[in-house]
């Protein structure tokens, strides 16, 4: 053996005796040390796969997938996972690879598969593939996953002509969640783009409506978060295009086939009522609106009161009223708090904090101090 072998041998030795010693150190007394990736069995390697894919880590996912997919290439779980896995890293062109492998090789209609390659050719708007993919996936769907496949299949209905298809199909999807905001978006949005008469649109008034009184529950019922803030604000804009496309039916037409501001003999009533809709749904939605910018502006707030070390009452009491708007309602009761802590006799921040104390949130305020 030369010297350049002992070196190479010496080397590999320190590697795996320097790893060996990690191991040791990362295991807690008593239990065995973790397998390395290769000495994982194939069910090890799809399990860990799944908790990195649960935890968002999708490249590391990837590295025990590909373990798998080398050893048993037609391995349906593992293909679907990488599938998964790099849709969710925005590499739709492997993802459809891996799921045309598994349609083509393995199994024809496989739930998961047909499902990620339909909503990828929706995103594409290839919705005549989307279609096809879609309708084999319905059919072999389980119970609590048929919704998945009949929101996206009316959207993908719509563009193809196929109106009332669309339109039975959403309802089916309402029919099994009353309260997803989803299939009551998509069937205001088929109702609007295919209304042609004044009860047509008056129809998708009712359901726009309907929208914004479940995006508002939702908000009221499960707290308030931006992203359901801001379906509160998209409710209000679903609704607002159906009242403008009204004007199809209320204005007389321009010789250049533009809707004039005229409205059509004998429909002056209906469009001033329509108007007033307009008027009142854009007021409201500035309401929405206005808690968006709370959102926007909180960060601001945070760093007003981390660059002034909190010393101030008056950075901390912006900071608790933009959590409480925001719906940080325990951070916000903290905040009050720490207001009082320097300004005891702050009356707004009490008041706040008594309120938010009656809802079980945060203790009460003591007593403040009396003025000699």
């Amino acid at each position: 053996m030369n010297l350049r072998q002992v070196l190479r041998l010496s080397a590999v030795t320190l590697v795996v005796s320097m790893s060996a010693c990690w191991a040791a150190a990362q295991t807690p007394p008593g239990e065995a040390p973790p397998l390395a990736p290769q000495d994982m069995t194939i069910p090890e390697l799809l399990a860990r796969a799944q908790q990195l894919s649960d935890a968002g880590q999708h490249n590391q996912a990837i590295q025990f997938l590909t373990l798998v997919t080398q050893r048993d290439p037609s391995n349906k779980q593992a293909l679907g996972l990488l599938a998964d896995a790099y849709w969710n890293l925005g590499n739709a062109e492997l993802a459809r690879k891996y799921w045309l492998q598994i349609i083509k090789n393995i199994q024809s209609n496989d739930f998961e598969a047909n499902l990620g390659l339909g909503r990828m050719y929706m995103r594409s708007g290839v919705f005549r593939s989307a279609a096809h993919y879609l309708e084999t996936a319905e059919k072999v769907a389980p119970p609590d996953r048929l919704i998945d496949v009949l929101i996206p299949l009316a959207r993908a209905y719509g563009p193809l002509g196929l109106r009332d298809k669309a339109i039975e199909t959403i309802k089916r999807a309402i029919s099994l969640d009353p309260r997803n905001y989803d299939a009551w978006a998509v069937l205001v949005t088929l109702e609007t783009d295919g209304a042609t008469t004044v009860d047509e649109f008056d129809q998708a008034d009712v359901d726009a409506q309907k929208l914004i009184q479940l995006a508002n529950d939702i908000v009221q019922t499960e707290g308030v978060t931006q992203e359901r803030v801001q379906q509160q604000y998209q409710a209000y804009d679903i609704r607002l295009r159906v009242l403008r496309s009204f004007g199809k039916v209320l204005f007389e037409i321009n010789p250049d086939g533009s809707l004039s501001d005229r409205p059509i003999p004998g429909r002056e009533t209906l469009t001033a009522n329509v108007l007033s809709r307009v008027v009142e749904t854009r007021l409201l939605q500035e309401d929405v609106r206005r808690v968006l910018t709370y959102f926007d502006i909180l960060p601001i707030a945070e760093k007003a009161v981390e660059f002034d070390n909190g010393e101030h009452a008056g950075p901390l009491l912006t900071l608790a009223l933009l959590q409480e708007k925001t719906g940080q309602l325990d951070q916000a009761a903290e905040t009050f708090r720490r207001v009082l802590e320097i300004e005891p006799d702050n009356a707004r921040a009490r008041q706040h904090l008594q309120a938010l104390s009656a809802r079980g949130i945060g203790p009460a305020p003591t007593t403040a101090p009396s003025t000699p």
